[in-house]
Formats: structure tokens, C-alpha cells, sequence
């Protein structure tokens, strides 16, 4: 991980987070078994805001009031 914060090839950088992300599972790869979930945002003010079962939300249709 902190060979990867350092590397300015985008390709390089990729192999050493595959290698970071291999080795994660390698070691526990019941880690991501249980994922918290979390308010992405929480006002009366947000409109358009519409978040995915895993989480994901697309910014383009978010309005203020």
C-alpha cells in the first residue's frame, strides 16, 4: 500500500494494489463477510438522492434546497 501511494505509473500502481488486495485475502478472507452499513447523507435539504442496495449513489441527480 505505501509503494502504491508513491508510484506515478497508473500500470504499476494498479499490480502493486492487486498484490496488496491478494495478500488481504490470502490472510483473512472472512474480512469483508460483514459490512457496516452507514448514512451517506442525512438532510431535508438533499433531493434526488437515491443510493443502491450496495451503497452507491450517483451525484449528477443530487439538488440542494
Amino acid at each position: 500500500m505505501k509503494d502504491s501511494r508513491k508510484e506515478q505509473d497508473p500500470q504499476k500502481r494498479l499490480a502493486l494494489l492487486k498484490k496488496a488486495s491478494q495478500k488481504v485475502w490470502d490472510d483473512c478472507p472472512w474480512l469483508w463477510l460483514h459490512v457496516e452499513k452507514f448514512v451517506i447523507a442525512y438532510s431535508s435539504k438533499i433531493k434526488g438522492m437515491v443510493v443502491t442496495p450496495t451503497e452507491k449513489f450517483y451525484p449528477q441527480s443530487i439538488t440542494m434546497n
